[in-house]
């Protein structure tokens, strides 16, 4: 329970059900509006996913807003403050673990960062299967981009950002990257074997 409380899960799963269910008939609308012929069904549905998900990272990683929000309003300095040093945890366990201890495995047994690798799976991997004309670097180079955004811009919401998540998140990432990869290899021979076994 506490995990779940801490981490915002359930709020998350709400907002990715409410932005899912938003996005379906707004999508249906807007191919019916401009007459376009909607993608493949798995493209559609990972799409639809997306939305949702990205609704959810939203509300984990910068939500509840804490009073910190109100002191950028109130506090002429605030902004300025809130880029300062002490914004920002530092943490610097995973290059530790990787470039001086040489101990990989080692992070495997914190949690954080397991959950931070697992935080954006989803993303590397609903991206090419929603966007399959996307080449791999480009999901990567997006997962990326979306980390450095959230950690750049979690102290502005009283949050820490530190280079571990960074790295971690993008990883994550790349992993769901490979997953789909894989995936769209495996079924993509399973097809052209069945068209084949068809035409002769």
């Amino acid at each position: 329970m506490h995990i779940i409380y801490d981490y915002n899960i359930a709020s998350a799963a709400f907002c990715a059900a409410v932005a899912t269910a938003i996005y379906i008939p707004v999508r249906a609308v807007w191919l019916k509006a401009r007459r376009i012929h909607r993608r493949p069904l798995s493209e559609e549905i990972a799409r639809a996913l997306l939305a949702g998900y990205i609704a959810a990272l939203i509300n984990i990683v910068w939500f509840p807003v804490p009073e910190t929000v109100q002191l950028l309003f109130t506090d002429p300095g605030g902004l300025k403050n809130a880029f300062r040093g002490g914004y920002y945890a530092r943490n610097y366990e995973v290059l530790r673990c990787l470039f001086v201890e040489h101990r990989p495995l080692a992070l495997l047994h914190d949690f954080e960062i397991r959950a931070n690798i697992a935080l954006f799976v989803p993303l590397g991997f609903l991206l090419p299967t929603a966007f399959r004309q996307s080449r791999w670097w480009q999901t990567d180079l997006i997962c990326l981009g979306a980390t450095c955004v959230v950690e750049l811009v979690q102290p502005l919401f009283g949050r820490a950002g530190d280079i571990d998540d960074v790295i971690t998140n993008a990883f994550g990432g790349v992993i769901g990257c490979a997953l789909a990869k894989l995936l769209f290899a495996v079924f993509g021979r399973k097809r052209r074997i069945d068209y084949e076994k068809q035409g002769e």
